[in-house]
């Protein structure tokens, strides 16, 4: 009788513990941009590198057939995770939910393509490399530059919506983790597309007729 009077009081002890979810530790937020070695491939001929999809535009026009002598394929991919700590009251059926590291990677993999008819050592090779590090240089630049706005866009949604959330039923955290993981999986997804669109005009600008009048000239 005793025994079962001393435990129930002890269950509503614990049932009435006010359960609060601190902050146990600033989050850290890692953004780095990752450069890859350029690769070099000379095996290809022009008429293999007409098959190429890129990105930039012909600055006599779309419908303008130009013989590719060389062209910079590169790939910049963001890489996120955010890693999140759970603290469970399984006693109260609550439990908080942390942010532990918020870690991005930008990935820059450039390759230089030069048409196999344009042999090593020559004028037109060189010429063509020279142009096509251009490409490469403003992949590398806007590869820094949108991993410190990442960072800081990262660190501003933290400031705006916190770093600690709860308490919450543990059945609802699951559900509650994506939910934090999306808020900062849209800040990284709207920066990409910003820096997309940006390296996109910014790779344009560099393939102008003046510029192709340029590297062709070169070797006369």
């Amino acid at each position: 009788m005793f025994g079962l009077d001393l435990a129930v009081i002890g269950l509503l002890e614990l049932a009435s513990i006010n359960i609060e979810c601190r902050v146990k530790a600033e989050p850290k937020v890692m953004v780095q941009p990752l450069r890859s070695v350029v690769q070099y491939d000379f095996s290809k001929y022009k008429a293999e590198l007409q098959t190429f999809d890129i990105d930039t535009v012909s600055p006599y026009g779309r419908d303008h057939r130009a013989k590719v002598g060389g062209l910079m394929s590169g790939e910049i991919r963001v890489e996120s995770r955010v890693k999140l700590m759970h603290e469970k009251y399984r006693h109260a059926g609550k439990g908080c939910i942390h942010i532990d590291t918020i870690d991005v990677i930008v990935h820059v993999h450039p390759t230089i393509f030069v048409a196999k008819e344009f042999k090593k050592g020559t004028c037109e090779h060189k010429a063509i490399i020279e142009h096509e590090k251009k490409h490469v240089k403003v992949d590398a630049q806007i590869a820094t530059k949108y991993a410190v706005l990442i960072r800081e866009q990262l660190k501003a949604k933290i400031d705006e919506i916190g770093a600690t959330f709860g308490p919450y039923n543990l059945s609802n955290m699951s559900k509650m983790q994506k939910k934090i993981q999306g808020a900062f999986d849209e800040v990284v997804t709207s920066k990409t597309d910003q820096m997309t669109e940006e390296r996109r005009v910014l790779q344009q600008n560099i393939d102008t007729a003046e510029e192709y009048r340029r590297v062709a000239n070169q070797c006369r």
